[in-house]
């Protein structure tokens, strides 16, 4: 397949229905159940830390339950982008600032494969790229230009949002 091709897959999902499970996993009722958080990590999840560090389904399942506690503050979305990349995969990128109680601010571009695996999407890998705070997470009308999907439909409806979450550093 070409690179500018575009993979189909039946049945697609919405923006809206990858999105609703991202955000499900920036809720602290969902980092503290077990049961759930294995529901939507696929077995061979892995993540990229901003450190380098790379995690797996236990490393990560381990972590949040330990710090769904911990750290409180607001964390802020923006910028969701989906694109098909395989018969029963989708990536989902996006935009994220963690403001702190302190009134600190991290910001990062975020990414997650989220696979179809017969009934259910399950994420199978995520990776956080710490970036520059802007001013304010405002939406970016450029955005898809910005990082070649241009021809890929991110609906202005990505407008910015604010979750109250339970947060990790």
């Amino acid at each position: 397949m070409g690179s500018n091709e575009v993979h189909t897959l039946k049945n697609a999902p919405s923006l809206d229905e990858i999105q609703a499970l991202e955000e499900t996993l920036h809720r602290s009722e969902t980092k503290s159940s077990k049961e759930t958080l294995e529901s939507l990590l696929a077995e061979e999840f892995e993540e990229f830390g901003a450190s380098g560090k790379v995690y797996d389904r236990t490393d990560i399942v381990d972590f949040l339950l330990r710090e769904s506690n911990i750290y409180k503050g607001e964390l802020r979305t923006k910028n969701y982008c989906l694109k098909v990349i395989a018969k029963n995969a989708v990536l989902l990128i996006y935009e994220t600032e963690r403001i702190y109680a302190d009134g600190s601010r991290r910001c990062a571009l975020r990414s997650s494969i989220w696979k179809h695996e017969g009934v259910k999407w399950r994420l199978i890998f995520h990776q956080g790229t710490i970036i520059p705070c802007k001013s304010s997470i405002q939406p970016d009308p450029v955005y898809r230009r910005r990082i070649g999907w241009a021809r890929v439909p991110c609906p202005p409806s990505a407008a910015a949002r604010r979750l109250p979450v339970q947060v990790d550093q």
